[in-house]
């Protein structure tokens, strides 16, 4: 749920520290300013992604497969932890700060984000998963290349292509056997 007066921290392009910025006002054309966000993709022993559906009730991109869990990372929070709370609120897992892979961040200019990229490796079981009604209507293993193909259709989140690039060269040179 959206807390009006969420506050975030603001950036500039080169990721140095500007001040605040009210979420509501973050992703507006003329913000002046980026936030940063976290993205977590989870990979089993099978290399496959967990995915994630965005909830019927998500204002942008509903019913659309996305991310396994993703979110804003809130003022004075630091990058593991808003991952270690993206996490359990979405997905309801636990998972330690030494376990969060960082793959590197991507500028996505149209959003005002700067993207700061994990990678989880883990063997849980969908049925162990809590997830936050709200945000995910389902989750599913998926194995590389038939997450390329999902990537690149209407059935998957409007990402840029930028973003769509970087995520299947990083899987296609560490994970796609």
């Amino acid at each position: 749920m959206l807390v009006t007066d969420e506050v975030l921290d603001a950036f500039d392009k080169q990721g140095n520290y500007v001040g605040t910025i009210e979420r509501k006002k973050s992703h507006k054309k003329n913000a002046g300013v980026f936030h940063k966000v976290v993205h977590v993709w989870f990979i089993n022993e099978n290399n496959e992604l967990l995915i994630q559906k965005r909830a019927a009730c998500k204002p942008t991109c509903p019913n659309r497969w996305d991310i396994a869990c993703a979110g804003h990372i809130e003022s004075g929070e630091s990058i593991l932890t808003a991952c270690e709370r993206e996490t359990f609120e979405e997905l309801g897992l636990k998972v330690k700060p030494g376990d969060f892979i960082y793959v590197g961040e991507l500028i996505h200019e149209e959003m005002n984000e700067l993207t700061e990229q994990f990678i989880v490796k883990t063997d849980k079981d969908i049925k162990d998963m809590t997830l936050q009604v709200e945000e995910v209507s389902e989750v599913k293993w998926i194995n590389i290349k038939d997450f390329k193909q999902l990537l690149y259709s209407d059935a998957f989140m409007n990402h840029s292509d930028d973003y769509k690039y970087f995520l299947s060269r990083f899987l296609t040179l560490h994970f796609d056997r």
